[in-house]
């Protein structure tokens, strides 16, 4: 886990975050989990867009033949 949250605060600039309490720590930690799921979500949703363009690119190619 511990991999995942300094991942988190390189990629989603999450270092910014000075955290001095427990529960602003863990405030930290749910924004963070927050802000991947996001960014995968987003990943997911556009590989599936193009995977809906692609197969109907070639599906209207196959038509045409």
């Amino acid at each position: 886990m511990e991999g995942k949250f300094s991942l988190a605060k390189r990629k989603f600039g999450l270092d910014l975050l000075l955290t001095k309490r427990e529960d602003t720590t863990r405030a930290s930690i749910v924004l963070s989990i927050i802000a991947m799921n996001i960014d995968r979500l987003a990943a997911m949703l556009l590989r599936f867009i193009q995977f809906l363009l692609n197969f109907g690119l070639s599906y209207g190619q196959l038509g045409r033949s």
